[in-house]
């Protein structure tokens, strides 16, 4: 009989087969049907997309028909128990705490409002950019990626394909355990919502308040986990693919800075090097301007979570199961941005690094060329 070990190894095997022997683009493709529904809201193909034959029909706005009426109704619903906290409804935070058993939960139902209105401008960006015909990370994703990938050396390749399994088993792991909590803290919830019905301590209309807004709170909370999983797991993959080549260019430069004189090195120098880095960042100047709201949302969220956290932990009476989750959650958050962050600060060094040595090189040609001018006008002096 087969072990539970037995069992996770050949998952383990088969996950790891299906993407070494697999492409980049491949890779990506596969976060692309996710990115479909957590990020660009439309059931499209690469293919309509690259020939502009996207379909204006129910089958390629499915997506944005069904999440923008949920997203916006847990929206409406939270912005009434925060406008009106007169009105019945607004006890809803009162019977979290005592269900949840947590203090100061309006903080943390403030701080998901602004990541869910942050959420939904950043998804109609980008859906106006695919309707427009003006997404650069599908134009990366179609044209540059495909069109170096045969360029990419046997150890980068290798890297990436590591890094995209890890990342892919956290990814799960981390959707997994969220499913989980859901399943098992709804109908918990639910049935404490029932008891203080069945108690008389809610009425009518605040029983269907709670189990509406809960419903669309839990629904919510899955789908903004799986917008910055998906989303940021992508993000993090090509900022990784863009920090390997800028290191490769900028290995090929280093022996090249001692040598400048050589015909040999020359050549190199411009046919290789200076084209591969004026092509290498020209996709990320253009693949900057779909990112870089997605980059200020983490970064937002993640200055957000820990201060709000540092005030909400310090109004806790008792540390229990959900705030405990709410802190670790939100430690994790910043952590994560932090790392971001740090491959993103490398990729700016290493550019500084190789922009300097194309003035460099600039300054000698033109020094060279000042300097064969005058021989040649003293030469017709004499």
């Amino acid at each position: 009989m087969p072990t539970i070990q037995s069992n996770r190894n050949v998952i383990s095997s088969f996950f790891w087969q299906k993407y070494t022997n697999g492409s980049l683009v491949e890779m990506l493709l596969n976060d692309f049907f996710w990115m479909k529904w957590f990020l660009f809201r439309l059931n499209i193909s690469l293919n309509d997309y690259y020939h502009h034959r996207i379909r204006k029909t129910y089958e390629t706005f499915k997506p944005t028909i069904w999440i923008i009426p949920i997203s916006w109704s847990f929206l409406i619903l939270t912005i009434i128990m925060f406008l009106w906290p007169l009105n019945t409804p607004s006890t809803e935070l009162k019977f979290y705490e005592q269900i949840l058993r947590l203090q100061s939960s309006d903080l943390i139902t403030f701080q998901f409002f602004i990541i869910c209105i942050m959420v939904e401008l950043v998804c109609f960006f980008h859906l106006e950019e695919i309707i427009k015909y003006r997404s650069r990370f599908l134009d990366f994703l179609i044209i540059d990626l495909a069109k170096y990938e045969p360029k990419i050396n046997i150890e980068t390749r290798q890297f990436m394909i590591n890094f995209y399994f890890m990342e892919k088993f956290i990814t799960i792991f981390i959707a997994l355990n969220l499913i989980v909590i859901a399943m098992c803290g709804m109908p918990y919830f639910y049935w404490c919502i029932i008891d203080y019905y069945r108690n008389d301590q809610i009425i009518i209309n605040e029983f269907l308040y709670l189990l509406i807004h809960s419903l669309l709170w839990s629904i919510e909370t899955l789908y903004v986990a799986g917008f910055f999983l998906i989303s940021g797991g992508s993000f993090l993959f090509c900022l990784i693919y863009f920090k390997k080549r800028i290191q490769f260019l900028y290995n090929i430069l280093l022996p090249l800075q001692n040598d400048k004189s050589s015909y040999f090195s020359q050549q190199l120098y411009w046919n290789y090097f200076h084209n591969e880095y004026t092509i290498l960042y020209d996709e990320i100047y253009r693949l900057n301007k779909s990112l870089k709201n997605l980059l200020l949302v983490i970064d937002i969220l993640s200055k957000t979570a820990i201060i709000i956290t540092c005030v909400f932990y310090s109004q806790q009476i008792q540390i229990k199961f959900m705030n405990t989750l709410i802190i670790l959650a939100s430690i994790s958050t910043f952590a994560a941005a932090n790392i971001l962050y740090s491959f993103i600060s490398i990729i700016p060094t290493y550019n500084d690094k190789c922009s300097r040595s194309i003035l460099q090189w600039l300054a000698r040609i033109q020094y060279t060329i000042r300097l064969m001018q005058k021989q040649q006008n003293k030469f017709h002096t004499y």
